[in-house]
């Protein structure tokens, strides 16, 4: 059932004319496409800034720890969170559904596929490929919100304790590499 938003100078969910009026979207909604897109064009021009410093001659380092080029990763994950909020139940249809399911099948063997063959140097990674890589996730994500398979798999428990844990993992791993690299 469509949400009733309030109209200046009537009670709240009146029209003028005092009958009920549903708009083609509550002021929340509207706010969240606003903010949708606002994500896509920071998205945007975050991978133009990556492009840009690649072909600079910026290092990589520069690129994968400045926030100007990796901005995008956060804001595709802003996107996808205002799409699906936790707060409420998104109402998603069947047809969608059932687009989402082979979408998010393939994201997972190319997120798989793409962890076990790619090497973190590769040139095309700093042009946009960790933007690629987000909106990859994202559609594995979004896929896993709806009723299904997918989320059930993601919702294992040891997946889940990894996730609990995966910002210390990565910190951890990070010195791992380090120490790796030097030789020790």
């Amino acid at each position: 059932r469509p949400r009733r938003a309030r109209h200046v100078g009537a009670p709240q969910g009146e029209g003028n004319n005092g009958t009920s009026k549903v708009t083609h979207g509550a002021p929340g909604q509207q706010w969240s496409r606003v903010l949708r897109g606002g994500a896509g064009v920071g998205a945007a021009a975050s991978v133009v800034a990556s492009l840009v410093s690649a072909e600079a001659g910026a290092s990589t380092d520069t690129i994968y720890f400045g926030t100007h080029t990796r901005a995008a990763e956060l804001l595709v994950g802003a996107a996808l969170a205002l799409a699906f909020p936790l707060t409420r139940a998104v109402a998603v249809s069947l047809r969608v559904q059932r687009r989402l399911v082979p979408v998010g099948l393939v994201a997972a063997v190319v997120l798989i596929g793409a962890w076990v063959t790619v090497n973190q140097q590769e040139a095309w990674l700093y042009r946009g490929g960790f933007a690629g890589h987000a909106v990859v996730v994202a559609a594995l994500m979004a896929a896993a919100a709806v009723p299904g398979r997918i989320g059930q798999v993601l919702a294992w428990r040891p997946l889940r304790l990894v996730g609990l844990v995966s910002y210390g993992l990565y910190l951890y791993h990070c010195h791992i590499l380090e120490h790796e690299d030097m030789g020790m």
